[in-house]
Formats: C-alpha cells, structure tokens, sequence
C-alpha cells in the first residue's frame, strides 16, 4: 500500500464580531493505492477524506493536538475502509461499517 496526503487545510467555520475563529474545520485529503508487491500492478486507487470540526482553546480542542489526534485516526479508519471493497470491481459497495465512535470520549 501506498499513500500520499495530498491537501490539509483549515477553514473558520464561525468567528467573533472582531473576527476571531470560534470553530473551525481541520481536512485532510489522501490519495491511496494497494499495489500487489510481486507485479507491481496497482490492484486499487482511491482518495480519502476526512474532516473534524474543533474550537480552539475550549474543551482542550487544539489543532496540534486532538484536532490532528482525531482526524488522523478517522483518516486510517477510511483507508482501511477502502481497502475492504472487493479487488478487482472498484463499483462495489464495502461491506457494512460498525458504527462510528466519537473519538473525542476516549
């Protein structure tokens, strides 16, 4: 498997009458390829993404810290997720998924 983080960016979601964030979106893109190792042919290529919704300096919320905790876990959780479609038919839907958890009351 092979992956790239292509684009992370953040957009202010909300802020204050003097323009200062309240909430704001942390995103991540990835672009993902499983490649079988023998041939070198690439078996699946798709893209992830994921995003998370904090505000900063309440509730511990920071980007550098459970932001970026949450998001990446969400992240790993979408590539496997990607993976569990059947190889070789890209239009078939993935198995069902379990319930999302909240990161957040870990």
């Amino acid at each position: 498997m092979k992956g790239t983080i292509r684009a992370a960016d953040t957009t202010v979601l909300t802020e204050t009458s003097d323009r200062k964030p309240i909430a704001t979106r942390l995103r991540l893109v990835a672009d993902v390829e499983l490649i079988e190792r023998s041939t070198g042919k690439v078996l699946r290529r798709y893209t992830a993404v994921e995003r998370q919704d904090f505000t900063q300096g309440r509730f511990a919320e920071s980007l550098e810290g459970s932001a970026t905790d949450v998001i990446a876990t969400s992240l790993a959780e979408a590539v496997v997720q990607g993976l569990e479609r059947t190889i070789g038919d890209d239009e078939a839907p993935p198995p069902p998924n379990a319930p999302r958890r909240d990161l957040r009351t870990r």
